[in-house]
């Protein structure tokens, strides 16, 4: 298809006088608005934010929950009223609108982003928009300052809370302890014959009661018996005495009356003593029955002396555990108090952007000549689509719905007619 070079320069000098009007329209706005417009230039300080040394301790989904509370709690004292207004007061920003219009214009310029991390470490990024780099630079630093006040001051609350917490703990551990300690001692004192480290001895005890026992028992000497033997030995008394009227000392039958009135003391002897022993038989027969006693209560008190013990053990371990607790939580408050909650660290302050002042506004100016340019340009396509008239021999043929065989142009005097004959 060939381009018909003299229609499309027709064209070009019918539209090129709006085409120009609508482009330099354009431009002309978007002049007058770029040079009304500020050029705001953007300062960022960033601050690394990690969890505080007592929430290490304590390692858990909490942990991540309870440092996401914290950065939105900075954010929300950033973004306070009072706070917008002080920092407004602070370097004169906006001064000519009311305290209502200075919040909303400081909220508007200031941002607050948070980008996660891998770790438990996040980045925190304060910007401020500002036509003056030097300003802006400052309010961020300023802002990052207060951040790491409001963080310290969170610090100060969760140390003291954790602190009182684990002191909490730790009372009533103690409690416990003591509860536990004074039952162990009192069932060991109320059962001290029946401990079963004592069983040992019990058994010794008993075995050598039961052997003293054993040996004292003899045949027992009857009131008639005793009669009887007190009065055959008052008869060989008498019955000696006769006979050493008559017979001399070494004669047999004194002798033997001798003997036989001996062993019937001997016998006396025996009996009396048996008599005075059997009180004693007695004690011991009753301590033996106490340890047997004791022997037979030797289980029961085993088992709930070890439920006492355990329970006295898992008091005392507990009790263990809140004192290193404790002692972890002086350390680390101190550790907190030294570093002055420098747990959100500024790691790059805020400087003026090197950006140029006018750069922005190029960037926007060249914008709007080239949306201009296109809005002209579909402008006139869409004036050349609604034109009517018959210009070429292609919208004749549209117009009437027909197909010539030929066409043979002719030129008049007048360059902007043409003449059609058809064949």
């Amino acid at each position: 298809m060939t381009v018909d070079l003299r229609f499309l320069a027709w064209k070009m000098r019918k539209y090129a006088l709006p085409f120009l009007v609508l482009t330099l329209a354009g431009v002309a706005a978007t002049f007058s608005v770029t040079a009304t417009m500020p050029a705001m230039q953007t300062a960022s300080a960033r601050l690394l934010f990690e969890s505080a040394e007592l929430e290490k301790q304590t390692r858990s989904s909490t942990s991540a929950t309870r440092q996401a509370e914290r950065l939105e709690i900075i954010r929300y004292s950033l973004q306070r009223p009072e706070t917008m207004l002080r920092v407004a007061d602070e370097f004169t920003l906006f001064a000519q609108h009311p305290p209502a219009d200075r919040i909303r214009q400081m909220r508007a310029h200031f941002t607050f982003r948070t980008v996660p991390r891998k770790d438990s470490l996040k980045m925190m990024t304060l910007s401020f928009r500002h036509p003056e780099a030097e300003r802006a630079a400052d309010v961020a630093n300023f802002f990052a300052g207060e951040a790491i006040l409001i963080n310290r001051d969170m610090l100060a609350q969760d140390t003291s809370g954790s602190l009182e917490f684990f002191l909490d703990d730790l009372r009533v551990k103690e409690a416990t302890l003591e509860t536990a300690r004074s039952e162990l001692s009192e069932f060991r004192a109320q059962n001290a014959n029946s401990l079963p480290d004592r069983e040992f001895l019990l058994l010794e005890r008993k075995t050598r009661l039961e052997d003293t026992l054993a040996g004292q028992v003899t045949r027992s000497f009857r009131a008639p018996v005793e009669a009887v033997k007190v009065r055959e030995a008052n008869r060989l008394e008498a019955s000696l005495t006769q006979a050493r009227e008559t017979l001399p000392d070494n004669h047999p039958k004194i002798l033997e009356l001798e003997a036989a009135i001996g062993q019937l003391r001997i016998h006396r002897d025996m009996a009396a003593d048996l008599q005075s022993r059997s009180g004693r038989s007695a004690e011991l027969q009753r301590e033996l029955d106490q340890i047997k006693t004791w022997l037979a209560a030797i289980p029961e008190v085993s088992a709930t002396l070890n439920a006492l013990t355990y329970d006295h053990d898992v008091a005392q371990t507990q009790h263990l555990a809140a004192l290193d607790r404790l002692a972890d939580a002086r350390i680390r408050r101190q550790v907190e108090d030294v570093v002055e909650g420098q747990r959100l660290t500024v790691i790059e302050y805020a400087i003026p952007p090197e950006t140029r002042p006018n750069q922005k506004k190029q960037v926007l100016f060249w914008l709007g000549a080239a949306v201009s340019l296109a809005v002209a340009a579909i402008a006139v396509f869409l004036l050349s689509r609604a034109d009517p008239r018959i210009r070429r021999p292609v919208d004749l043929e549209r117009a009437l719905g027909i197909t010539p065989f030929a066409t043979l142009p002719s030129l008049s005097a007048e360059p902007a007619l043409i003449r059609l004959r058809r064949i």
